[in-house]
């Protein structure tokens, strides 16, 4: 018998999907006819110095007047700023009227909105938008440019003067069996890693294999969601030395994937090495699934 680990998955994909807000409101606000403006780019973050690989919220506002049917604006993010997912959203007033829609895409980083007529006649419409993305890069730098409808502007980044812009990220060896996940830019896959300190094996004197079983428990808007096969899964045995990038650099290590008939249970089976569980080693297994969400607006 293997050494059995219970983990459920619970599926709430709200929270790995890029998050795209537009509140409008209505004031008397001046604006040329057919105009858009974007004001007030920042970057906030709960921390400071921002740490590579952490989230991050951009926000800006943005007024419009007359604008006509097809019209765009977009916004150019920088190389340090990794879009999660290219999602959809739609643009409404108040009243629930669609107004248009905005699209982030992740290739190129850019997040484009097309409004629709239903803007047209009228000529005080203002939002605010927000999206939530990765770090991608340290830099010591407090700024980083946008390009506006492809003119640049310059964002100082929240902080201290004396911080750097972005600081390394911290890679923290595991203590105890834990779980991560994120959803891949093509919108229909997330990935989810497990991770298991050699430790924790050896303390439990585990000689035989490590069997974790996984099970998808669905909310409401939840559709499609399974478990696949061949989705660039992997296993590998690693050091502390080699946080940075355990997929890369570990050791592979042989493993058996089980998905059981409906395909949101599965039974994943470390194989113990030859030489057996060390406590100076990790060891880690990470594998895709298939999603499917309806994306509302807040």
């Amino acid at each position: 018998m293997g050494y059995s680990v219970s983990r459920k998955i619970y599926a709430i994909v709200s929270s790995l999907l890029l998050v795209l807000t537009s509140l409008l409101t209505y004031q008397p606000v001046a604006h040329a006819t057919g105009a858009v403006r974007i004001d007030n780019v920042r970057v906030e973050s709960k921390t400071t110095p921002i740490k590579n690989l952490s989230f991050v919220h951009v926000r800006w506002d943005w007024y419009a007047g007359n604008v006509s049917n097809g019209q765009q604006f977009s916004v150019e993010f920088p190389d340090v700023l990794k879009l999660g997912s290219d999602q959809g959203i739609e643009l409404r007033d108040a009243d629930g009227l669609v107004g248009g829609t905005c699209n982030a895409d992740s290739g190129t980083r850019i997040v484009t909105c097309t409004f629709n007529d239903k803007f047209s006649n009228k000529d005080n419409v203002h939002g605010m938008f927000e999206v939530q993305v990765q770090v991608a890069k340290a830099q010591k730098s407090k700024e980083i440019t946008f390009k506006i409808d492809g003119v640049s502007q310059v964002v100082r980044l929240p902080g201290d003067d004396d911080q750097d812009g972005i600081i390394g990220a911290d890679y923290t060896a595991p203590t105890t069996f834990s779980k991560e996940g994120w959803a891949e830019s093509d919108k229909i896959h997330a990935r989810w890693t497990i991770s298991v300190p050699g430790s924790e094996l050896v303390k439990h004197n585990i000689n035989s294999d490590v069997v974790i079983e996984d099970e998808l428990t669905l909310v409401a808007g939840d559709v499609g969601h399974k478990f696949i096969k061949n989705g660039g899964e992997y296993a590998v045995e690693y050091t502390e030395d080699q946080l940075d990038d355990p997929r890369f650099k570990g050791k592979p290590l042989a493993y058996e994937q089980n998905i059981h008939p409906g395909e949101t249970k599965q039974v994943i089976t470390l194989k113990r090495p030859n030489d057996g569980w060390k406590a100076d080693r990790f060891y880690q297994v990470s594998y895709m699934i298939n999603f499917r969400r309806r994306c509302h607006p807040r």
